[in-house]
């Protein structure tokens, strides 16, 4: 045996305890997937230290094991009716400060508030402790509260694709600008685009709804109890994708998307930009997103010009040599960070 075999790797006693009651909160869902079964069951095993950390909080509910042949000493918590206020104390006692958020019969640990966010340019997936997960575009930010009875989310800006794991009991509600999309499980798109926001539905039903009270300046945890007056629904089902555009607080679009459509709006989760007859400052403004080069069209009359294409996010240049080469466009660098297109020469 090396004298590496013999090293025991210690772990913080309150990390252990905050992972352990993580997955208390990922089990406590209406439908628990195989592999967070497993998952659970394979943290267990990294070592001594994290099947004790589960056996003690386990030991502080009534009831155990309620998922027994699944995985090992696993925690139903929905079914725990005592021993919450031993559970809180042996928390408070190891200093924990959890980053999710647990409800179990009356159980109401403290909610806590991320921001995530993406620079120009980038992307980026954030997995939630309830099971959803949110996929951030370029240059975008969410704010995320959840707390006992509500998942409360606030897009701050850019574009983000949800996917909301199923629980009646804790709604998820995303805010932007004065309007609120509300779902249980589903799937969709919110974009803001200057007064604008767009909601594609691409799995199941939301709600939107209007708040008529400055949201700028309202936390999170004080949005949710402002009245509000509900618009439309907006879902999806049998092939069928619909959008909804809404802007100061009123619906001014709510339309079928064809097949095709929905692919070009939301390739930007495979990293690409497609153009299927879009005018040439649409397609300007929507690859702008993704860069810091400015691109200005100097001649009117290019606006009226149809583009199609693909093109993968933040690559510039090809686009340029798709315009000036199948488009007729003059492209003039004026610097590093500055194009200007103009007609033909």
């Amino acid at each position: 045996m090396s004298d590496r075999d013999n090293i025991i790797r210690l772990v913080d006693p309150a990390t252990l305890e905050a992972q352990a009651a993580g997955w208390i909160a990922r089990l406590d869902r209406d439908r628990v997937s195989e592999a967070d079964l497993a998952g659970f069951a394979a943290w267990k095993a990294l070592s001594p230290q994290h099947r004790l950390a589960a056996d003690r909080l386990a030991g502080l509910w009534s009831e155990l094991d309620s998922l027994a042949g699944r995985a090992p000493a696993i925690v139903n918590p929905r079914t725990a009716a005592v021993g919450t206020n031993r559970w809180i104390a042996g928390l408070a006692a190891a200093g924990v400060i959890l980053t999710g958020l647990v409800a179990v019969s009356g159980l109401q640990l403290l909610p806590r508030t991320e921001v995530y966010d993406t620079a120009v340019g980038g992307q980026r997936t954030v997995n939630l402790d309830d099971g959803s997960s949110i996929q951030l575009n370029t240059n975008s930010k969410v704010e995320v509260r959840y707390s006992a009875r509500a998942r409360d989310l606030r897009l701050l800006r850019g574009e983000a694709f949800f996917e909301v794991a199923p629980n009646r009991k804790r709604p998820f509600s995303v805010y932007a600008r004065q309007d609120v999309v509300r779902a249980v499980g589903t799937a969709f798109v919110v974009r803001l685009s200057g007064d604008r926001v767009e909601v594609t539905v691409t799995k199941g039903k939301v709600e939107l709804a209007s708040i008529e009270h400055p949201l700028a300046s309202t936390s999170l945890d004080r949005v949710a109890a402002l009245p509000r007056r509900t618009l439309t629904t907006v879902s999806a089902g049998q092939g069928a994708t619909e959008l909804a555009v809404l802007e100061r607080a009123t619906l001014i679009e709510h339309v079928d998307l064809a097949p095709p459509e929905v692919s070009r709006k939301l390739a930007w989760r495979q990293g690409m930009l497609v153009f299927n007859g879009e005018n040439l400052p649409s397609v300007v403004a929507d690859v702008s997103r993704y860069t810091d080069v400015r691109i200005e069209i100097a001649d009117p009359a290019l606006n009226s010009l149809k583009i199609g294409g693909y093109f993968k996010v933040g690559e510039v240049d090809p686009m340029l040599e798709a315009l000036e080469s199948g488009f007729g466009v003059h492209v003039e660098r004026l610097d590093d960070k500055h194009v200007r297109l103009s007609g033909a020469l």
